[in-house]
């Protein structure tokens, strides 16, 4: 794989996103419209008329992009769609722990077979998984057994990055170990105020701590004592005024949103100064980051029109 090449075609795959006045013409629309508009920028797939499944098709679409340009099993995958990979496994496992209604939101976007998985979970089909897989996913349910929806999710993702985690080596790329880093913080921020929150106790904390980010464990540990304030002040040390500006919210009922959308902003920012190094896996974080960036956009103005 020719990175250089990857890292040019991302670059012009950026200048070919949505301007600020194309996203300002989806505004004082009819959803019918929105739609037919969408269609013309060539979202989704033709036969699909519902916002939600028009992004996913839209992710899938990106994703297919991508594998084209780098091998489906390398690392930059477990990356990018952490996310997935964690929805798809938690909700299984909440389904089969705590009876929830399993649904699919994934669209096979996780990096796992998810059928063969479904059904192994759910109705005790092996199939043709093979001993890897039904070790991995016996593991991940000892490991959930005995904790409410919350503590799956927690669980569910401190696994995945520690499977990312323990995949580096000297030839990882710098730019997929910054990120990681970074995310990985963020993680960790929002767990910590998630556990704060939720009155979950100090033993929690400490078992679902994601390593490898900017905050050593024991910070994060003495910082559960603080207010979310004091929290605040010292994310100073790590991230920007605007950032930590969003803690004078701190008593809003929305304020873990709030918190997310800067994290969002500051996590894009940060891409951006990489990516114009054009070096690396830079500028494939960072125009993945845009793209599901306007896809979220694009959603939110959607569910904003009032029919």
């Amino acid at each position: 794989m020719d990175i250089s090449f990857v890292s040019g075609v991302m670059s012009g795959s950026i200048d070919r996103l949505l301007s600020p006045s194309h996203l300002k013409s989806f505004e004082k629309i009819s959803r019918k419209d929105f739609l037919s508009l969408l269609k013309t920028h060539q979202y989704g797939r033709a036969s699909e008329s519902h916002i939600d499944t028009i992004m996913l098709e839209e992710e899938l679409k990106h994703r297919q992009f991508l594998e084209s340009l780098i091998d489906k099993n390398h690392l930059i995958f477990k990356v990018l769609y952490l996310t997935f990979d964690h929805l798809f496994l938690s909700n299984l496992m909440k389904s089969y722990h705590l009876g929830l209604t399993y649904n699919k939101f994934t669209n096979s976007l996780s990096n796992f077979n998810e059928e063969r998985y479904e059904d192994y979970i759910l109705n005790g089909v092996s199939g043709l998984l093979d001993l890897e897989d039904i070790s991995f996913l016996d593991y991940i349910k000892l490991e959930t057994s005995q904790l409410d929806a919350q503590g799956i999710s927690d669980r569910v993702i401190k696994m995945l990055h520690d499977r990312i985690i323990s995949s580096f080596n000297k030839k990882t790329d710098s730019y997929i170990k910054k990120y990681i880093e970074l995310e990985t913080t963020i993680l960790n921020v929002m767990l910590l105020i998630r556990s704060i929150k939720y009155n979950k106790n100090l033993e929690y904390l400490e078992k679902n701590i994601l390593s490898g980010g900017m905050i050593d464990k024991h910070i994060l540990m003495e910082l559960f004592d603080k207010s979310l304030t004091e929290i605040g002040n010292y994310l100073s040390l790590h991230f920007d005024v605007a950032l930590t500006d969003t803690f004078k919210y701190v008593g809003k009922p929305n304020f873990l949103d709030i918190l997310n959308d800067a994290f969002n902003e500051y996590r894009q920012n940060h891409l951006e100064d990489l990516s114009f190094q054009s070096l690396g896996f830079a500028t494939v974080l960072h125009y993945t980051i845009l793209k599901r960036d306007e896809m979220r956009v694009l959603k939110e103005k959607y569910y904003q029109i009032k029919e």
